[in-house]
């Protein structure tokens, strides 16, 4: 990936979503790292690449909800606060329930380019729920089309 601003339209304002993965599959390892550590890096990135007047919220799969939890921001420091503040809980992640609470969000903002990024494990348990795949990526439940991405934490999350 290049950068954010050429895939959201150049100068054109964003609201993007990061659903980020906080499952207990997250503590786990991978190559003597944690994969939750790996995902919060992911979503660092994500904030490096948002520009001034970009919007921007977090939303945890489990755990107790963080206040700001689930709120578009336009200070991106209110989100990386949020993310040092999350930790793995020791519930399983709904995505199929984050994905709607995201969209919802997103359908709240006049923004002209909305993001949702995912960043998970890719546990299938945490799919559940979901109508097809279609739904997913397409973002039936808005007028328009949402593009989503997903950022696999076993891979190295990279411009």
């Amino acid at each position: 990936m290049t950068s954010l601003s050429s895939l959201l339209g150049g100068s054109a304002t964003s609201a993007v979503i990061i659903v980020l993965d906080n499952s207990a599959s997250m503590a786990l390892d991978d190559e003597g790292r944690p994969r939750f550590e790996a995902a919060t890096r992911a979503a660092e990135k994500i904030l490096d690449e948002l520009r001034e007047g970009d919007s921007v919220a977090l939303v945890l799969t489990g755990g107790p909800v963080l206040p700001e939890q689930g709120k578009l921001f336009h200070t991106h420091e209110t989100v990386r606060e949020m993310l040092g503040k999350s930790r793995v809980s020791y519930e399983r992640a709904d995505l199929a329930a984050k994905l709607q609470q995201a969209r919802r969000l997103l359908s709240e903002s006049d923004a002209p380019n909305k993001e949702i990024y995912v960043i998970t494990d890719n546990q299938a348990i945490s799919w559940d729920g979901l109508k097809s795949e279609t739904d997913v990526w397409l973002g039936s439940s808005l007028c328009h089309p949402t593009p989503s991405f997903a950022v696999n934490t076993d891979r190295e999350f990279c411009r």
